[in-house]
């Protein structure tokens, strides 16, 4: 059969000129991941460690209080074995898997997860209803536990930056990225924030006036004449972390006296954020994060603090609303109240963590501007922190059984079944370590300074991991030691 000319056989004939074409010539269904893409992928992926250093330490104060209690006839809440445990319980772990092992973290977590989930089967199972709850009332114990944390993932970042394990993600950024040590500013703000009040208001500022200038002469007089250099591209040249504290302290502390009504607070809180990334996208932007711009006046020397400054004013008021609505006046709650609490943060803290990886792939998250994107990832991670908390603290460790299910608040709180001298009890099962360095963390941020600077007489980068580890613990042991002592005698240094 003559099928004619369709009986040639085609030889395909590889041309000189095909070689140079690029593959993006050619059409592909396949999707292109764009760098843009691999950046906001290993922003999320940093974010995700950072928040998992975080939740091992609270593990590590839950298992010390969970001991606490088991051990409170024995130990003395003030006394010196009670802190040498307390060692073994938290700072040993800390350090160990937050910093020297932190590629085994996911393990901490795991076990944290299920113990949680174990322990929250076993309340439901015997009648949780019928429980209440101790919160800590206006002191509540998730603001001293978030403090607590916060201050020892920061004396950890100060210890450990000169050391060759300390982990990638924990390294600041420079321009859109994330690192825990980004994340500090914005932790210390939402600390401040969250512990806000009325009363004593002139008192307090000048106190944390006081401690954040005297920081601020020591890091310039430090950068300018010893032995550390000050990177002008993350503040500024004459500005640091803690003139931007001080500066945020004042302005959201001063306009908190004008808006009264937390919601109020919310609304300029919600609505200077949205005016600051507006005018970080039109004018700002490219200005802070150029490295060589020309710094030939004040303004320009400093315009990383200078313009970064409206979003944690932003991140302040936020926080003052998260504050008030968590101190509330009453000292226990029922189940249902605190489970609506619970369900309330929960939504939240969801809401945010969309919010932040939108971010990531659109206006990114940037330390040095402090823009939309890091305010919502610091208060998604504060949040975050403060959701755990309540859950094991709350729901899980300071529980009261009760059972006689019709006793009222009044009848329990007023009544026999519990009195005003009992709450005090219950707070001092708290971690000796965690109430030491929440009333005297100035003294505590100071001592972890000095040590870092006398671990670089020891040229830290050339250690292996156990002399890190080595290093890092007794830092922290003399750290710990000295304001747990001070704690044992009552001691507060007010600055």
């Amino acid at each position: 059969m003559d099928y004619g000319d369709d009986d040639e056989i085609i030889v395909p004939v590889w041309s000189e000129e095909a070689e140079i074409l690029p593959f993006e010539d050619y059409y592909s269904p396949a999707p292109n991941i764009t760098a843009l893409h691999a950046e906001s992928w290993e922003i999320l992926y940093h974010v995700g460690f950072i928040l998992e250093s975080l939740l091992a330490v609270i593990f590590f104060f839950a298992i010390t209080r969970v001991f606490n209690q088991k051990m409170s006839h024995i130990f003395h809440p003030d006394s010196f074995k009670r802190y040498f445990y307390e060692l073994l319980f938290i700072i040993a772990p800390t350090v160990l898997f937050v910093i020297v092992l932190h590629r085994y973290i996911y393990a901490v977590i795991i076990v944290f997860a299920i113990s949680v989930i174990y322990a929250l089967f076993r309340i439901y199972k015997t009648k949780a209803q019928q429980r209440w709850y101790i919160t800590g009332g206006r002191r509540p114990f998730i603001l001293t536990l978030n403090r607590a944390t916060i201050y020892l993932i920061t004396a950890l970042c100060i210890l450990a930056e000169d050391f060759q394990c300390f982990p990638k993600y924990f390294q600041m950024s420079h321009g859109q990225g994330v690192g825990l040590k980004d994340a500090l500013a914005g932790f210390y703000v939402f600390t401040m924030a969250t512990v806000e009040r009325n009363k004593n208001k002139i008192y307090g500022i000048r106190r944390t006036l006081t401690a954040l200038l005297l920081l601020w002469l020591g890091e310039y007089v430090g950068s300018k004449y010893v032995i550390y250099s000050h990177d002008e591209n993350v503040y500024g040249k004459h500005w640091n972390v803690f003139v931007t504290l001080a500066l945020t302290k004042c302005i959201g502390a001063f306009y908190c006296t004008v808006f009264k009504s937390r919601t109020k607070q919310l609304y300029v809180g919600g609505v200077l954020l949205i005016l600051h990334q507006c005018a970080l996208r039109v004018f700002f932007n490219n200005v802070v994060l150029d490295e060589d711009y020309i710094r030939d006046n004040l303004y320009s020397q400093n315009r990383e603090g200078l313009l970064s400054l409206p979003g944690f004013v932003a991140l302040y008021f936020i926080s003052v609303y998260i504050g008030r609505c968590l101190r509330v006046q009453d000292i226990i709650l029922s189940y249902y109240d605190l489970i609506y609490k619970v369900k309330v943060i929960g939504i939240t803290c969801v809401t945010l963590w969309i919010l932040v990886f939108s971010c990531a792939f659109t206006i990114s998250i940037s330390h040095i501007t402090c823009n939309a994107g890091y305010v919502l990832w610091i208060l998604a991670m504060t949040l975050t922190m403060t959701f755990v908390s309540i859950v094991v603290f709350h729901l899980v460790i300071n529980t009261l059984w009760f059972l006689d299910k019709n006793d009222t608040y009044y009848e329990i709180y007023y009544g026999t079944v519990l009195k005003t001298s009992d709450i005090p009890r219950y707070r001092d099962l708290l971690p000796m370590i965690v109430e030491a360095i929440n009333k005297n963390g100035f003294l505590f941020f100071v001592l972890t300074i000095l040590c870092a600077r006398l671990n670089v007489i020891t040229n830290p980068m050339v250690l292996d991991s156990r002399f890190a580890f080595f290093m890092l613990f007794n830092s922290l042991l003399f750290a710990t030691g000295i304001v747990s002592l001070l704690h044992h005698f009552k001691i507060r240094i007010y600055i």
